[in-house]
């Protein structure tokens, strides 16, 4: 197939996805725009960080691209990588300069995504580049409460130990009232 006749944004989120450094490196070559996004919202980062490609990763931060780009749900890139647990990219993205209290449109932090999903190494290294560790998400629920809910104890106790606000208003989402 003549690459010439590819739609780049698909084949290069295509490579980016399934770790083809060959096509990505192509796709560079050809001086596309590394920061547009596709039908779905996401850019070539963005894909790269959902499947835990850090190679590619590592290349498209070479070429500059956004790092703290959204997707159409507000999330980062970083957010992505703490939710499904990609500590070295986590690592990567910050050392790059990624926003880590940027919040989605649900009000969530990557501490958040980290929390929730049982990710304490994650947790660990956002609180020692001073996250906030109080936020809470637009229904009232913060990392600590968050952690607690899915039985992460020693992401609880962690945060607990850096001065998590136990008391910290939680919006009663179950009350029927």
């Amino acid at each position: 197939m003549d690459p010439s006749k590819w739609n780049y944004t698909t084949d290069l989120c295509s490579a980016c996805s399934t770790g083809n450094l060959q096509r990505v490196k192509y796709w560079i070559d050809q001086k596309v725009n590394l920061n547009r996004i596709d039908k779905n919202g996401y850019t070539p980062l963005f894909k790269a960080v959902l499947n835990g490609q850090l190679e590619v990763i590592q290349l498209l931060i070479e070429q500059n691209v956004n790092v703290n780009k959204v997707s159409k749900n507000g999330s980062t890139p970083l957010f992505i990588a703490a939710w499904y647990g990609h500590l070295e990219i986590v690592k990567l993205l910050i050392k790059n300069k990624a926003y880590i209290n940027k919040t989605n449109k649900n009000g969530q932090t990557p501490l958040f995504a980290a929390a929730e999903n049982g990710h304490l190494k994650i947790v660990q290294l956002l609180i020692e580049h001073n996250v906030y560790i109080n936020k809470a998400d637009k229904d009232g629920w913060t990392p600590l409460y968050v952690a607690a809910d899915h039985g992460h104890l020693k992401i609880v106790k962690l945060l607990l130990k850096h001065n998590a606000n136990i008391n910290k208003a939680v919006i009663d989402i179950y009350n029927c009232d």
